[in-house]
């Protein structure tokens, strides 16, 4: 791709560096720099080195092609006639209008003959194939990226580097219309349009508000950011019971904003999200109790939206406790705060490759829950519409994956914090040395046959040797617990804790399949997570001793106790 020579020559200038000493501090050849300095093509990977050590971002060195004009009829005989060539380059409009070209061609073809459908795919699979190797030569990758078209999700993968830094509207609209195509057509999210809508399992209790805020600790600079005086801010959404209005309707399970982000990183359309429909209602009247209610604080899985959760705690909240969700921002896939402002996940909020940058992560995290925790003290007194909901005397935490070891974490520095829950995460920090509060831990099978792990590229003893750190971690959490539990419930896996993407299954079965969500039904997920959940807080908050801790029940065959009190 065009690299903007004249600002690489000008920053080399300005550090007083020759182009062999650039050379030398980039790892570049010398004679790479000259040929860039020159105006030659540059790989991606040499922008971005050259990005790094002139600390910039990679897309201020890149000079962006002009589209092309281009009418639909031209791109498709353009895509035709040059069926041949693999070595050139296509824009996105013409790499765009082909693919729906090609789209609509094979579903006409289906619609009228499935035979005819096979030969017409025959002989476009050339040209089609050419013209993606064309459009991925210009974007600075391999033609092979197309293999992932045949590896499931990888489809999604190749759109987002065909159709990566689009800043045009006009391009994001052909974007869409590419995705759109593919999901009516089965090609990515293999569901009729006729079919297409999911009602999330209804509260057993009371009706569930909801409410958002930002909350600023004016404290702590903000460390995944290089803008300075920037501070640590950061999401706090509130489950709580409620009293709608007769007439409430429940919201949108996502807001447009979080839909654009979908839609334009991850080349999800907002149909998927717009066809849910949940049970929440948006700042809805508080329902009155005397001294408040329980308080959960919730840390989500590391890069899972929060929304991912919304069953679980809608259920949590309307069996009587406030859910106070924290969001980690750069930390996670989307952050939302009230005024629609959306933030995704940054390098330095989701690098977990040394035990420097995990422990950085850990402790913001940890931090972003006590904080939350003092800001609710404030929202007691003063919140016109959550005012006296807090009971703040009998609060637990809970989280799912990193987020229940920062529970752990929280538990173990927090006196206000009388017992806390980690689903299926391996536990970090000084938790794993020991939780000395009630503490449970929920787990799935580890029964994986050798051809599972041949799935996932994973040799039986890497296997072991994961689950050994895995286990020694937890271990390590339950031995100092006065109330330690360990669960293991059947047909889960770790994606089933993020419950509303289990329960998309039934949604898009042929993409959400048991091998990334396990066999358990969502909803039965949500029931047996949700009322353990709910014990062991009734257990160990409110004094409320429930049998479900005491072992094994027949109504809960999926759960098997791996530790308990009564077992020590």
């Amino acid at each position: 791709m065009k690299i903007n020579f004249k600002m690489v020559k000008k920053l080399r200038i300005a550090r007083n560096w020759s182009q062999e000493q650039l050379s030398e501090a980039c790892g570049l050849s010398l004679r790479t720099i000259q040929r860039l300095e020159n105006g030659g093509n540059a790989s991606l990977e040499s922008i971005r080195v050259l990005a790094a050590i002139f600390e910039i971002d990679s897309d201020e060195l890149i000079l962006h092609e002009k589209e092309e004009p281009i009418t639909p009829r031209d791109a498709v005989e353009r895509g035709l006639r040059q069926f041949g060539n693999f070595s050139g380059t296509a824009t996105r409009f013409e790499y765009g209008w082909f693919l729906l070209f090609v789209m609509l061609v094979l579903a006409a073809c289906n619609i009228i003959d499935e035979r005819a459908a096979q030969i017409t795919g025959l002989i476009l699979l050339v040209p089609f194939l050419a013209a993606g190797a064309r459009r991925l030569n210009a974007t600075g990758h391999s033609g092979w990226w197309q293999l992932l078209w045949f590896v499931p999700f990888g489809q999604i993968a190749v759109l987002i580097v065909m159709f990566q830094d689009e800043n045009r509207r006009s391009i994001q609209q052909l974007t869409a219309a590419v995705v759109l195509l593919l999901v009516s057509s089965g090609l990515i999210f293999p569901v009729g349009a006729q079919d297409f809508g999911m009602t999330l399992p209804e509260p057993t209790e009371s009706p569930v508000g909801f409410r958002l805020y930002a909350v600023v600790d004016e404290a702590r600079e903000e460390v995944f950011t290089e803008e300075e005086g920037d501070v640590r801010t950061f999401p706090l959404a509130i489950y709580y019971p409620a009293v709608p209005s007769i007439d409430a309707v429940p919201a949108p399970y996502t807001t447009a904003a979080e839909n654009a982000v979908y839609n334009n990183a991850l080349m999800m359309p907002p149909e998927i999200f717009n066809a849910i429909i949940g049970h929440l209602y948006i700042d809805a009247p508080l329902a009155p109790r005397e001294d408040g209610y329980p308080v959960l604080m919730f840390s989500p899985g590391f890069g899972s939206p929060i929304r991912f959760y919304s069953t679980l705690l809608t259920e949590l909240a309307s069996r009587g406790f406030v859910v106070v969700v924290v969001d980690h921002p750069y930390s996670q896939t989307v952050s939302l705060f009230p005024d629609d402002l959306v933030i995704t996940a940054s390098t330095a909020g989701s690098n977990l490759s040394t035990p420097q940058s995990l422990s950085l992560i850990l402790n913001t995290w940890v931090e972003d829950t006590i904080y939350a925790l003092d800001h609710l003290s404030a929202l007691n007194e003063v919140d016109p519409v959550l005012a006296g909901a807090f009971d703040l005397d009998h609060v637990g935490a809970f989280g799912h994956s990193f987020g229940g070891a920062t529970a752990a974490n929280v538990s173990l520095v927090d006196d206000r914090v009388l017992a806390s829950i980690n689903m299926d995460g391996e536990v970090f920090g000084d938790a794993a040395q020991g939780v000395t509060k009630p503490f449970m831990v929920m787990t799935s099978p580890t029964d994986f046959s050798d051809e599972d792990l041949a799935a996932v590229r994973m040799t039986r003893r890497e296997f072991e040797d994961s689950m050994a750190e895995f286990n020694n971690s937890i271990n390590g959490a339950l031995s100092a617990s006065e109330a330690a539990y360990r669960l293991s419930i059947a047909g889960t896996l770790h994606s089933t804790y993020s419950i509303d993407i289990a329960l998309l299954r039934n949604l898009l079965p042929e993409y959400i399949t048991p091998e990334l969500v396990g066999t358990i039904d969502g909803a039965r997920a949500n029931q047996v997570i949700a009322d353990y959940t709910v014990a062991f807080f009734d257990t160990y908050l409110l004094g409320q001793e429930s049998p479900l801790l005491d072992g094994i029940s027949a109504e809960y065959p999926e759960v098997e106790f791996l530790t308990a009190p009564s077992s020590e």
